[in-house]
Formats: structure tokens, C-alpha cells, sequence
């Protein structure tokens, strides 16, 4: 297996007392590079950074730019997570602060290349890790090879499609089973999903980041997703569904799921659905 081309992907913008705090975070030990240790960091990130679109949704207010890498990695080091080019670009920068031989790749959900994974060369065997998808990706895909996991009734398949990935799964209250992405293998610097990243934040309908609220909590024994003005809420053997009031909303994102440092008022007055 040939190492990945190192590309400029991201600065390597972990400095050694962010990388410890962050490792903190996760509750991970540093080690050398191994398929457990990208395991256990993939697993744990999960656990510890939240999805959302809050970012997206304020910044399409108030005018700002998308997040850069450094700014989304100071957003993961405090544990509010974000969006797929959020979360990827950071876990990849712990990756590599690690050694791990690591870039970003894109996958094409309903645009190619409208979402970011990192993929990882590591004891001699290729893998995707999906850190900002808001599904329970606990596991690395592994590229050559089938894949089943199962997080609390999500049961998500990945495997070899041609040269790239291809990601289903099913949920308790969704049993049909959906194409979520196929990922392509090819290393891609940041600056190859700038024009991508610009139209999640500046195109209504490019995705649902713009027009829809998105928020996602994954624990090893509860999951908290917000779509809109629906809460589910996922346990062992049992999921509960609730509609939200408009002014229930804020709540639920800052308590339920950590997100009261973010810009939640300005994400819900950018919001078309709040004001429905």
C-alpha cells in the first residue's frame, strides 16, 4: 500500500499544548501510529465533538466567511464540533500531529466533493474516518473490504464500490435503507473544497445547511438529533420523537447538547424555520 501523497492539506496548526488538551479531551493516550490508536481517537471524537450547522447558519446573518482550519480547530480544542469540513479538517490535524499518514478526501453526497472525510495509510492497509457527519461512524471504513457497525439501532455499511467508498445505513425510525455518500480515494488539499465550503455557506438548497437546522449528540449510550423542529432522542431498544416549539429550541441545544457557547440566537433569527 502506498503512503498518501502529503499535500498541504491543512497547516500543521496543532501545536504540542493543544494536541495534549485535545487528547485530553478524547481521553486518549498518545501512542505510535497504529489502526487501534486512529480507532480509539475516531470513536472517542465522535463521542466528543457535536454536529451542527449553528456556524453556517449565523455566519449567513451576520456575513461572516466560512470557518478557516485554524478557527475550526480552536471550535473542536473547546468541544463544540460543527460541520463535516470542520471536523475533518481538525481531526486530520491531530492525526498528523500524531504521525499518522494522513489527508483529506472528498465524498459526494448530492455534489461531488460536498463532504470532507480524512483517510488514513496505517499497518499497511488503507481507512476513512468520518468525524462530521452527525451518524454514528464509530469505526474507520476500512477501503479494501466490507464493513458492518452498529451504534443504538443505526446499523451503517461501507465497502468497496470501484476506486471508491460506498456508505448506507439504516436507523429505527428510517428502516429503508439510504445511500449516504461514495468517497473518492484521491489526497486533496483545504484549498480544493473552498468553492465547495463557500456554497454550503452562500447557496440555499446547495445542502440543507442553509434552510434546515441540523444538530447532532452521539454518546455511547444516548444520541440526540435535532432536524428542524424535530428532537429524537436514541437509547438501547428505544427511540422517542418530539416536536418542538420554535422558542424550545435554544434549550435543547444549549443544555441537551452542550452548544451554549455558539451563536444559537443568530443561527435561529438566520433560520427560515424558526419564524414558521
Amino acid at each position: 500500500m502506498h503512503k498518501l501523497q502529503r499535500l498541504a492539506v491543512v497547516p500543521d496548526l496543532l501545536q504540542p499544548e493543544d494536541q495534549r488538551a485535545l487528547l485530553t479531551r478524547l481521553g486518549v493516550e498518545p501512542a505510535t501510529p497504529s489502526f487501534g490508536l486512529l480507532a480509539a481517537l475516531q470513536t472517542a471524537w465522535c463521542f466528543a465533538q457535536p454536529f451542527h450547522n449553528i456556524d453556517l447558519l449565523a455566519a449567513s446573518r451576520s456575513g461572516q466567511t466560512p470557518l478557516g482550519p485554524a478557527a475550526a480547530l480552536s471550535r473542536c480544542l473547546a468541544g463544540l464540533g460543527g460541520p463535516c469540513h470542520v471536523q475533518s479538517s481538525a481531526f486530520l490535524a491531530l492525526l498528523r500531529s500524531l504521525g499518522f499518514d494522513s489527508a483529506l478526501v472528498g465524498a459526494a453526497v448530492t455534489h461531488e466533493d460536498d463532504h470532507l472525510l480524512v483517510r488514513t495509510v496505517v499497518d499497511g492497509s488503507a481507512y476513512y474516518s468520518d468525524v462530521g457527519n452527525g451518524q454514528p461512524y464509530l469505526t474507520p471504513f476500512p477501503a479494501d473490504r466490507p464493513l458492518r457497525q452498529s451504534h443504538l439501532g443505526w446499523v451503517v455499511d461501507s465497502r468497496p464500490d470501484g476506486d471508491r467508498l460506498l456508505v448506507e445505513r439504516v436507523s429505527p425510525d428510517q428502516p429503508a435503507r439510504r445511500r449516504v455518500y461514495r468517497a473518492a480515494p484521491s489526497p486533496r488539499a483545504w484549498s480544493h473544497f473552498a468553492g465547495v465550503i463557500e456554497r454550503h455557506h452562500a447557496e440555499p438548497g446547495f445542502g440543507p445547511f442553509l434552510t434546515g437546522l441540523r444538530a447532532v449528540r452521539i454518546s455511547s449510550t444516548y444520541m440526540i438529533t435535532i432536524r428542524d423542529h424535530v428532537v429524537t432522542r436514541y437509547h438501547v431498544g428505544r427511540h422517542e420523537r418530539t416536536t418542538l416549539l420554535s422558542e424550545q429550541i435554544a434549550p435543547v441545544l444549549s443544555d441537551e447538547l452542550g452548544l451554549g457557547a455558539l451563536p444559537i440566537a443568530e443561527a435561529l433569527a438566520a433560520w427560515p424555520g424558526a419564524r414558521a
